[in-house]
């Protein structure tokens, strides 16, 4: 890490993201670049890969990366087809995901054990690498993570129009909604509509974090309520007066329940029945 981050990190000052952006090849025929934001202390007490959903990007960790970032490797990629990463007309599945990813954490010469941290779809993928890679992965945490992807059917209605609708619209969504329509539709029809959790959840060894909103409407609750209790070892932790973006919404709860779990000490557990473990 810079001299300067380090001052930063001291003063509690803002953090620059882009000082800590760099680009990694993930696919040279036809050449893919993922950005990533990759912040690394001279002696790093963990990895931590966060990986964002569909339409995010890896600015929205910033919180996270400001509070984990002195102590931890801290990995924070743009998706293939999000923010600054190349945005081809590919497939746009599963596979290629997880394939990115790989490939991303061998080019950054990244060792194990991880922690994956993933957000809404970028849980998915998380849980898809710790089940192939699972002597890499210590822990997981899902933030806003579902068992199945079941949108609302207005939403649904929407992933479904010709692309040149789906195009127009993109001036609208831009501000908060960072991909373009046809990755959008892509990885809705070929990734995000056809996963389910709830078989690959219960095959997982790893401890898990899973952290929602009690006020998260984008899909339905029991899909949220339901993740920690289909995990052997999972702990479930719902933050109150949030709602999807919890780790932007309540950044602060967010945090300290990331930092007690990577040190060991216990969450709240699904068992208990507070339907708002962390209020305003």
């Amino acid at each position: 890490m810079k001299a300067s981050a380090m001052r930063w990190l001291r003063k509690g000052e803002a953090m620059d993201l882009g000082l800590y952006r760099r680009e990694v090849a993930v696919s040279l025929s036809p050449r893919v670049r993922l950005s990533v934001i990759d912040v690394h202390p001279e002696h790093p007490r963990r990895t931590l890969v966060f990986i964002h959903g569909v339409g995010g990007q890896a600015r929205q960790w910033k919180y996270q990366v400001e509070a984990f970032g002195l102590h931890h490797r801290v990995i924070a990629p743009d998706l293939r087809g999000h923010g600054f990463s190349d945005k081809p007309r590919s497939v746009y599945d599963m596979e290629e995901l997880l394939s990115d990813l790989e490939t991303l954490l061998l080019q950054l010469e990244v060792e194990p054990p991880l922690v994956l941290i993933g957000h809404s779809f970028g849980g998915a993928i998380a849980t898809e690498y710790a089940l192939r890679h699972p002597e890499q992965v210590d822990r997981l945490i899902l933030i806003s993570t579902p068992g199945e992807f079941r949108l609302h059917p207005i939403y649904r209605f929407l992933f479904h129009l010709p692309l040149p609708l789906l195009r127009a619209a993109e001036p609208f969504v831009r501000p908060w909604f960072h991909a373009p329509a046809h990755v959008a539709r892509a990885l809705y029809m070929r990734a995000v509509s056809r996963w389910v959790g709830w078989p690959r959840f219960r095959n997982l060894t790893q401890p898990a974090l899973i952290i929602r909103g009690h006020r998260d409407m984008v899909f339905e609750r029991p899909r949220f309520e339901e993740v920690a209790r289909a995990i052997p070892q999972g702990e479930d932790l719902n933050v109150g007066a949030s709602r999807h973006t919890v780790m932007i919404e309540r950044y602060e709860a967010v945090n300290r329940a990331i930092g007690r779990f990577l040190e060991d000490r216990p969450t709240c557990s699904w068992q208990e029945p507070s339907p708002a473990t962390i209020s305003p």
